[in-house]
């Protein structure tokens, strides 16, 4: 379901509060659609976008964020959806598969020439 900014804002900030796992795919892609590249990065949302800096922060570990990190600048996202699995109109062992290929909801933030998609991976809870 297409959601505002402020809502997926609201999504990243209880991930980050409830230090739930993500695995954030970031994708670029040609006019037609192709994925030209394709980054995968796991580990928590460890930054977002507030009054002193508008980049989003996704890290593999907290205390040193060496290993795995994406960043980017939340000013390039122009549209924002969100799906859980539990609400997908499927059956319940569909759903169980799309919670273990994808987790247990999806935001995914469109920007020109790409997509960033967080899933969390957590407990769902």
């Amino acid at each position: 379901m297409t959601i505002s900014g402020s809502d997926a804002l609201d999504i990243l900030r209880k991930w980050m509060k409830e230090r739930s796992p993500v695995l954030a795919m970031l994708e670029s892609s040609d006019p037609g659609g192709n994925v030209r590249h394709a980054v995968k990065v796991t580990g928590l949302v460890m930054g977002i976008p507030d009054e002193r800096s508008n980049k989003l922060l996704i890290a593999d570990n907290p205390i040193n964020p060496r290993n795995m990190v994406l960043i980017l600048d939340a000013d390039i996202f122009a549209s924002y959806e969100y799906f859980e699995a539990k609400d997908l109109d499927k059956t319940e062992q569909e759903k169980q598969e799309a919670i273990a290929l994808g987790g247990h909801a999806c935001l995914s933030m469109k920007f020109q020439g790409g997509r960033l998609s967080i899933f969390e991976i957590g407990d769902g809870k």
